[in-house]
Parts: structure tokens; sequence; C-alpha cells
């Protein structure tokens, strides 16, 4: 039995990242407007801002090392990225990253690597 190719959702993925942003966004404007509903959720607020924005930077640079080829889209696949998914209406316009094969990829050589055996000048 053949397993399915695992797919993400660009699309998909840059709209939940907008989500965390908006909330961190909603949270600095309570704290600006000092509109918490209490004392300790004002003092826990700025801590919760750094720590999502802190999050959705790591998953942006995660995202971008998937677009750049030097991680398997697999590691950014998720329940609500997954193409396979439920179906969404934005989909036939969608970015698609289709994860790796099962085996991992040979790594990249690096440019100007001498072969061996190559004799110096």
């Amino acid at each position: 039995m053949r397993t399915r190719t695992k797919v993400v959702s660009l699309t998909q993925e840059l709209l939940d990242v907008s989500d965390i942003v908006s909330g961190a966004r909603i949270l600095s404007e309570l704290l600006a407007l000092e509109e918490f509903p209490d004392e300790r959720t004002a003092r826990e607020a700025p801590a919760a801002i750094a720590a999502t924005l802190s999050s959705v930077q790591s998953r942006l640079l995660l995202v971008v090392s998937v677009l750049s080829g030097n991680n398997d889209p697999a590691r950014i696949l998720t329940s609500r990225n997954d193409v396979n998914g439920p179906a969404r209406s934005w989909e036939d316009k969608d970015v698609r990253l289709a994860a790796w094969a099962d085996e991992p990829r040979p790594p990249k050589k690096p440019a100007g690597r001498r072969r061996s055996g190559a004799r110096r000048r």
C-alpha cells in the first residue's frame, strides 16, 4: 500500500502566522490602554507578547529554510496547513509544498570544494 504524500499549504501557514501576530497586537493594545481585567494578567502580558513574537520569528525562519530547499516541508506540516485535510475555498490558488520522500536528501555539496586526490600548487 502506498502512503500519501504530505503536502503543506503555504497560504494556510501564513494565515496561521497572521492570526498569531494579531493576537500579540491585541494584547499590546490592551496593555497600552490598561484594559486588562486584573493586575496579574497585565503583568503577564509583556512576557506573553515577547514569547508570541519570538515563536513567530522562529516559525518564519523555518518557512524560509523550507522555501530555500534547506529543510523538508514536512518540518512545517501541521493539521491546519495539511492540504490533504478539509477542502478550503482558496486551495485552487494556493502554493503547495510537497514533503520530500521518506529517505532524506543528500546534503548539498559546498561550492568550490576540491575533488579528492586533486593536487595543490
